[in-house]
């Protein structure tokens, strides 16, 4: 596979090479007002302990401990929450965080960030990167008020470029592994070999639900409109399980993988996926079926019930109003594309 290039982030149109140990000027960042501890749940569960820990707080992230300083995985959802969860890493250990690896671009794993230290080094995929900038780009702040998107001053200060990179971070070996477009164009697979474990962000989800219970995919989400795919999502998981791994942490849910469960899911979700071509080959509708899965159109991503409790702060800090697709609806454009792709005169339905 091409190596990864690492690029100091300037702008999306200009990024200079830049050697992976080189320092880095970090962005003005603001400093983050100070908030009232909030209650939320923030578990730590050591893989090697003294060494590496993932931590559930509803959306997952972790950390390894350097030479001198923590590498931290994905934060927690808001710069709200994000102080626990550095109080929770100072517990149990004194060392700086310095470096912060994102999985991918979603609000609740990124928008943490704004509570991390102004010198904090912020790694993440040249897609990922693209992605925050695009929303500001191209996305106006009448969308909620503009409510939930990264401040430009969080932006990734290095941005990795191809399909692998095995290197060192303060002293500790760790591969940055993109599996091409699966949830979100920019996923980045973080793996550390000394220890085992992975961190996949949310190209791996799992929701203990009963709603979910027998449907492989009712538990992941594909960004469709971050350029997420089914078929990059299968190849994806076939790397996974080349890893020589042991623990795989999930984007969401209280426990981890291991690989028969990731094997499971790939290939649970390849035979759905397989009905969705065929029934598309039969000349069935996507209303057809969309109803034979029991997809139905779900609501905007966050429209809360007006009769629940208030929102918390740093309680879904995310952009909203924007609908998710189903898996169907996915699939079903994934298979127009390829017949297009092999006969141009294919139109859409």
């Amino acid at each position: 596979m091409r190596p990864f290039k690492i690029l100091q982030t300037v702008s999306i149109l200009a990024l200079a090479a830049v050697a992976f140990q080189a320092p880095v000027t970090s962005p003005s960042h603001a400093q983050a007002p100070a908030a009232a501890r909030p209650n939320i749940r923030m578990n730590v569960m050591p893989v090697v302990p003294g060494k590496a820990y993932w931590m559930d707080s509803g959306t997952n992230a972790g950390f390894v401990i350097g030479d001198t300083s923590v590498i931290v995985i994905d934060t927690s959802p808001s710069a709200a929450t994000a102080p626990e969860m550095l109080r929770k890493i100072r517990e149990i250990t004194p060392k700086p965080v310095k470096y912060l690896i994102e999985t991918h671009s979603d609000c609740d794993h990124i928008n943490g960030a704004m509570a991390f230290p102004r010198d904090t080094q912020i790694i993440a995929h040249a897609g990922n990167d693209f992605e925050q900038r695009s929303i500001h780009q191209l996305i106006t702040v009448e969308v909620d008020g503009g409510h939930g998107f990264q401040h430009p001053d969080y932006f990734p200060t290095k941005v990795v470029n191809g399909t692998r990179l095995d290197t060192r971070i303060d002293g500790v070996r760790v591969s940055l592994l993109h599996p091409g477009p699966a949830h979100t164009s920019g996923d980045l697979i973080i793996y550390f070999p000394d220890h085992k474990m992975v961190f996949a962000g949310d190209f791996l989800m799992k929701d203990e639900s009963p709603r979910v219970k027998g449907k492989y995919n009712r538990t992941m989400w594909f960004k469709y409109e971050k350029g997420g795919s089914i078929e990059g999502w299968l190849k994806g998981a076939d790397l996974l399980l080349s890893l020589d791994a042991t623990v795989f942490v999930p984007g969401h849910g209280t426990s981890t993988f291991d690989k028969a469960q990731i094997r499971d899911l790939r290939d649970g979700l390849a035979a759905e996926r397989k009905v969705v071509d065929e029934m598309a080959e039969a000349g069935k509708s996507l209303a057809e079926i969309k109803t034979a899965f029991g997809d139905q159109d779900v609501p905007p991503r966050g429209v809360r019930n007006p009769n629940g409790p208030p929102r918390q702060p740093g309680q879904l800090d995310c952009p909203r109003g924007i609908p998710y697709m189903t898996f169907a609806w996915l699939e079903y454009h994934e298979w127009l594309k390829r017949k297009a792709a092999l006969n141009p005169t294919v139109a859409a339905r």
